[in-house]
């Protein structure tokens, strides 16, 4: 019995659509450091209360979006040269034979 998938042509994902997906994560992820975690910490009463005319939570989504975007950035690159590394190594296993 054959697989569905065998006719079906393989595609991989688009870089828009990866990056896309990657900033939406450094959206949510930063939403969730900024706003979440301190609504949670103040309603513990674990942080005093700040004015409403200076509300830092902005400022620190914006900073943790820039953070995380800056991870994604550095393991991305990680990733390509791990890559790079081992196709190398496979090429020159291929030579030597």
């Amino acid at each position: 019995m054959e697989s569905l998938y065998e006719g079906a042509p393989q595609r991989g994902a688009s870089t828009i659509n990866v990056l896309v997906l990657l900033v939406v994560a450094a959206v949510v992820f930063s939403y969730l450091a900024a706003y979440a975690l301190t609504n949670a910490l103040l309603k513990a009463g674990l942080v005093d209360p700040w004015s409403p005319d200076h509300d830092p939570r902005p400022r620190w989504m914006l900073i943790c979006f820039g953070i995380v975007m800056s991870l994604f950035l550095v393991m991305s690159a990680l990733l390509r040269w791990s890559s790079n590394r081992q196709l190398r190594a496979m090429e020159a296993m291929e030579e030597a034979e």
